[in-house]
Parts: structure tokens; sequence; C-alpha cells
């Protein structure tokens, strides 16, 4: 289990992959020449934490999607099951 990431991690690798969501991925390595290639950071070490949390974006947001799906048909099925119940 890793540490908690300081808040300005969070923001700038929120920034970052929103404004570019296609050239980023799960490799941590092409991440990293990603970011080297396109931003100026202070040291290597904020770059490397900034594409890590990239990785923790993108697998949160394809798990909360699935997520979401299934809630929705969840939802969308108590719906019906209320209409039918009220005619």
């Amino acid at each position: 289990m890793g540490k908690v990431k300081p808040s300005y991690i969070k923001k700038k690798a929120m920034e970052i992959y929103l404004n570019n969501p296609d050239k980023y991925t799960t490799n941590f390595d092409y991440n990293r020449i990603e970011l080297n290639d396109r931003y100026e950071f202070g040291s290597k070490r904020i770059r490397n934490k900034i594409a890590g949390y990239i990785i923790t974006i993108i697998k949160t947001k394809d798990n909360n999607y699935e997520k979401i799906k299934i809630k929705k048909k969840e939802e969308l099925r108590s719906h019906n099951r209320r209409r039918k119940k009220r005619k």
C-alpha cells in the first residue's frame, strides 16, 4: 500500500490528464517520458509522483465507470418494478 499523495500532486496530475487523456496509459515509464517531453518539472521526484498518480486516475476511472454502469442498471430495474406495482 502506497502513501497518500499531497494535494498539489493530485491537482496537477488531474489537470495534466484531463488536457490529454489519450496520451497516458497505465505504463509508468511511458507516462514519465511523456511528462518529461511535454512539461517542465522542478525535480524528477515530482515528475515521477505525477506519472504514478496518473496511473491511479486511469485505474480509478475505469473501475468507477463499471460501477456506475452496474448502479444505473440496478436503478432502472428498481424504477421499472415500482412502475409495474403502481398499475
